[in-house]
Protein backbone atom coordinates (compact mmCIF):
# COMPACT_ATOMS: atom_id res chain seq x y z
CA UNK A 1 0.00 0.00 0.00
CA UNK A 2 1.34 3.46 -1.00
CA UNK A 3 -1.97 5.18 -0.38
CA UNK A 4 -0.69 8.84 0.93
CA UNK A 5 -2.89 10.13 3.59
CA UNK A 6 -4.55 13.29 2.58
CA UNK A 7 -4.46 16.62 4.94
CA UNK A 8 -7.77 15.67 6.65
CA UNK A 9 -6.47 11.75 7.21
CA UNK A 10 -3.78 13.72 9.05
CA UNK A 11 -5.65 15.67 11.15
CA UNK A 12 -8.02 12.49 12.06
CA UNK A 13 -4.85 10.89 12.99
CA UNK A 14 -3.72 13.73 15.41
CA UNK A 15 -7.25 13.50 16.74
CA UNK A 16 -7.20 9.38 17.26
CA UNK A 17 -3.20 9.90 18.73
CA UNK A 18 -5.06 12.54 21.41
CA UNK A 19 -7.24 10.47 22.48
CA UNK A 20 -4.49 7.84 23.12
CA UNK A 21 -6.51 5.16 20.66
CA UNK A 22 -4.97 2.13 19.06
CA UNK A 23 -5.95 2.42 15.49
CA UNK A 24 -4.30 0.46 12.09
CA UNK A 25 -4.17 3.04 9.05
CA UNK A 26 -4.96 1.65 5.50
CA UNK A 27 -7.35 -0.97 6.30
CA UNK A 28 -7.90 -3.63 3.70
CA UNK A 29 -11.13 -5.04 3.50
CA UNK A 30 -12.40 -7.08 -0.02
CA UNK A 31 -9.74 -5.42 -2.14
CA UNK A 32 -10.73 -1.68 -0.80
CA UNK A 33 -8.93 0.69 1.26
CA UNK A 34 -10.33 2.11 4.24
CA UNK A 35 -8.25 5.03 6.06
CA UNK A 36 -8.64 3.75 9.73
CA UNK A 37 -9.92 0.96 11.95
CA UNK A 38 -10.27 1.14 15.92
CA UNK A 39 -10.02 -3.06 16.21
CA UNK A 40 -11.24 -2.75 19.99
CA UNK A 41 -14.41 -1.02 18.39
CA UNK A 42 -14.41 -2.82 15.49
CA UNK A 43 -15.09 0.56 13.46
CA UNK A 44 -14.06 1.64 10.07
CA UNK A 45 -13.36 5.35 9.70
CA UNK A 46 -13.16 7.20 6.55
CA UNK A 47 -12.10 10.75 6.17
CA UNK A 48 -14.03 12.31 3.72
CA UNK A 49 -12.81 15.71 1.51
CA UNK A 50 -15.67 18.40 0.94
CA UNK A 51 -14.76 18.40 -2.99
CA UNK A 52 -13.64 15.30 -3.77
CA UNK A 53 -16.86 13.18 -1.91
CA UNK A 54 -19.28 16.28 -3.10
CA UNK A 55 -20.51 17.20 0.64
CA UNK A 56 -23.83 18.91 0.15
CA UNK A 57 -23.64 18.97 -3.41
CA UNK A 58 -26.52 17.44 -5.25
CA UNK A 59 -25.78 14.68 -7.81
CA UNK A 60 -26.89 16.71 -10.25
CA UNK A 61 -24.39 19.47 -9.95
CA UNK A 62 -21.70 16.99 -9.01
CA UNK A 63 -18.94 16.27 -11.51
CA UNK A 64 -18.32 13.53 -13.04
CA UNK A 65 -15.45 12.81 -10.69
CA UNK A 66 -17.41 13.61 -7.84
CA UNK A 67 -20.26 10.75 -8.99
CA UNK A 68 -17.84 8.34 -9.34
CA UNK A 69 -16.32 9.25 -5.77
CA UNK A 70 -19.75 8.82 -4.37
CA UNK A 71 -20.94 5.88 -5.37
CA UNK A 72 -16.92 4.25 -4.43
CA UNK A 73 -18.50 5.62 -0.71
CA UNK A 74 -21.61 3.73 -1.48
CA UNK A 75 -19.91 0.43 -2.40
CA UNK A 76 -17.37 0.48 0.78
CA UNK A 77 -19.83 1.02 2.74
CA UNK A 78 -21.57 -1.97 1.84
CA UNK A 79 -18.55 -3.87 2.14
CA UNK A 80 -17.39 -3.00 5.32
CA UNK A 81 -21.26 -3.33 6.87
CA UNK A 82 -21.37 -7.11 4.92
CA UNK A 83 -18.10 -7.97 6.29
CA UNK A 84 -19.60 -7.24 9.85
CA UNK A 85 -17.67 -3.80 10.35
CA UNK A 86 -19.23 -0.34 12.17
CA UNK A 87 -18.72 2.52 9.40
CA UNK A 88 -18.37 6.49 10.23
CA UNK A 89 -17.38 9.05 7.98
CA UNK A 90 -16.06 11.97 8.68
CA UNK A 91 -15.82 14.99 6.69
CA UNK A 92 -13.21 17.60 6.19
CA UNK A 93 -15.04 20.66 7.30
CA UNK A 94 -16.01 18.77 10.77
CA UNK A 95 -12.55 18.43 11.42
CA UNK A 96 -11.19 22.07 10.15
CA UNK A 97 -14.23 23.82 11.10
CA UNK A 98 -14.55 22.13 14.73
CA UNK A 99 -12.00 19.96 15.61
CA UNK A 100 -12.88 19.77 19.28
CA UNK A 101 -16.60 19.15 18.70
CA UNK A 102 -15.37 16.37 16.17
CA UNK A 103 -12.82 15.44 19.29
CA UNK A 104 -15.54 15.31 21.56
CA UNK A 105 -17.86 12.93 19.54
CA UNK A 106 -15.36 10.36 18.66
CA UNK A 107 -14.05 10.39 22.48
CA UNK A 108 -18.02 9.42 23.40
CA UNK A 109 -18.26 7.19 20.47
CA UNK A 110 -14.81 5.35 20.98
CA UNK A 111 -13.99 5.54 24.94
CA UNK A 112 -17.06 3.42 26.24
Amino acid sequence: MDKKPTAPERLFKSLLEELDMKFETQKIVDGKIFDFYIPEKNLIIEVDGNYFHAKDIEIKDMSRMQRKSVNNDKKKDEIAVNNGYQIERVWESDLTEDYELTKSRFKYLLID
